[in-house]
Parts: structure tokens; C-alpha cells; sequence
């Protein structure tokens, strides 16, 4: 079965490269749990999780988890025909004058 080049790179990528798609993902993941921390463990919004309150404070957790470890692979996979080095955000050769 032939897959597109994205999804190759989904799981192909490195795991940690020094690039912005990657800083940017991992400020998702380390931001999304912890917002999911507050929601979910810490009940900032006094949510009723009923009698087991613990095994599915448990289970929303790890599913939480999972689902921002997916989006923030999304966020490393680079887009078709692009440079590989990224325009640099600061250039000690520019002048004003």
C-alpha cells in the first residue's frame, strides 16, 4: 500500500531535532498536560467523575496523553518541497544603513 510522503515522516522523524517544528512541539505536549493535569487529576471545575472517580480520572489521563503525544507528532512533520535549514530569525550581517 503506498503511503504519502507526510506519513512516512510521521513515523520516520527523529525523535528530537534541534528546529522550530520540534520546539513548537514540545511547548504542545508539556502545555497540553498540563492543562489536562488541572482539568483532569487536580478537578479545577469540580467535574463529577461519578463512584470510581479514580479509574477514570486514570483512564482520561492516559487517553489525554495519547491524544497530545499524536498532535504534537503532527507538529514535526515538515511540509513537501521546503528547505531543510530554516530562515534564520536573527542575522548579525544585517545593517540599516
Amino acid at each position: 500500500m503506498y503511503r504519502s510522503y507526510s506519513d512516512q515522516q510521521y513515523f520516520t522523524n527523529n525523535l528530537c531535532e534541534c528546529s522550530l517544528e520540534y520546539f513548537m512541539a514540545y511547548s504542545f505536549l508539556i502545555i497540553f498536560n498540563l492543562f489536562g493535569y488541572f482539568l483532569i487529576i487536580f478537578n479545577v471545575f469540580n467535574i463529577n467523575f461519578g463512584l470510581d472517580s479514580n479509574t477514570v480520572k486514570f483512564v482520561w489521563s492516559i487517553v489525554w496523553f495519547l491524544f497530545s503525544c499524536i498532535l504534537s507528532r503532527l507538529f514535526c512533520i515538515k511540509k513537501i518541497n521546503t528547505r531543510d535549514e530554516e530562515i534564520p530569525l536573527f542575522n548579525a550581517d544585517f545593517t540599516i544603513l
